[in-house]
């Protein structure tokens, strides 16, 4: 739930991207935290899109820091002291609405609803500038997913 009552589904790469942003110094979990996160899940379909669009853990930061530059960060963070961004929250629940009757939402129906999502964000920038955001636009798989990993079903 937020803090104004809305469900939210469960994302288990929430975690992971709590302490990326954490760790950066970062004040809340943004979008590119999410893609960071959905990189270091490496075993996932939504983590091996990715790679074969040409979006890799080490090429994704070094676009981050070319984009956003690394500011003047003091330092890590307290993981607990990281909120979710109201975008991070809305593109989880984006995320979650087909397949809430399980309550949890797979990186694949994340990296769909982030690629989906109309408004500019610092992931999609990241996307773009590495050529990627064409290529995950044409490869990502349409089908539904299950309610395990992300796997497909009947593709």
């Amino acid at each position: 739930m937020t803090a104004h009552g809305l469900r939210v589904p469960f994302w288990p790469g929430i975690a992971t991207a709590r302490e990326i942003a954490a760790a950066g110094g970062d004040r809340s979990v943004g979008t590119q935290h999410v893609l960071q996160a959905l990189l270091r899940h490496g075993d996932t379909d939504a983590a091996t899109i990715l790679r074969t669009a040409g979006a890799d853990e080490a090429s994704v930061v070094a676009a981050l820091a070319g984009i956003a530059g690394t500011g003047c960060r003091t330092g890590a963070v307290p993981t607990e002291r990281i909120p979710v961004s109201p975008r991070v929250l809305a593109l989880i629940r984006t995320a979650g609405h087909p397949s809430a009757a399980h309550g949890k939402v797979s990186d694949l129906e994340v990296l769909r609803a982030l690629l989906r999502d109309d408004e500019p964000s610092l992931a999609r920038l990241v996307l773009s500038a590495l050529g990627a955001e064409r290529h995950l636009l044409h490869a990502l798989p349409t089908d539904r997913v299950d309610d395990g990993g992300g796997d497909l079903v009947g593709a």
